[in-house]
This record gives structure tokens, sequence and C-alpha cells, in this order.
């Protein structure tokens, strides 16, 4: 998506494949420069040093692919709820 589209999300949840993971970083850094709205990334990757840097590179928050609809939705209206405390989030 261009950067101007970017600034309309209010939350933004991204999948990360094995095939991709060399493109993530670059494409994290992409997205924060178009916009400040919590970003969700969904992996399968488990080590400690790819997390981090994701999460340098402006992932705010880092689930498994395993992990519930229910807790990665609890999880989005959570960083929504800090992100605009002033504006209803929807469940």
């Amino acid at each position: 998506l261009p950067l101007e589209q970017m600034l309309c999300f209010d939350l933004i949840l991204l999948e990360s494949f094995d095939a991709a993971k060399k493109e993530l970083q670059p494409a994290l850094y992409r997205i924060r420069l178009g916009s400040r709205a919590p970003l969700v990334l969904l992996t399968d990757e488990r080590t400690i040093e790819w997390r981090i840097q994701a999460l340098r590179a402006g992932a705010d928050a880092i689930l498994s692919m395993t992990t519930s609809a229910d807790v990665i939705l609890a999880r989005c209206q959570a960083l929504l709820r800090r992100w605009a405390p002033d504006r209803e989030v929807l469940g």
C-alpha cells in the first residue's frame, strides 16, 4: 500500500511467513514511515532474537500463529484502547 493509505488504519495486523522473514524488517520500517497505528505481528518464529528485531523495527505485539482468535482480538482491543483512549473500541 502507498504510505498515505496507511494513515487511515486504526490497527495493522500482519502475518509473517517463513518465505518473507528477510523482508519483514524493511516492511515494518516502511509501515512505520506511514503509520503510527498499533502493529500486531502473527508469526511462527520462536527465536528471541528475531522477536526483538521485529519489536525494534516497529511491531507493538508479536503473537504466535497458533494463538486463538479470541486472544488475538483481545490483544488488538487492548492496544487500541491505549492508542486512542477517547475512541470506542468495538469487539
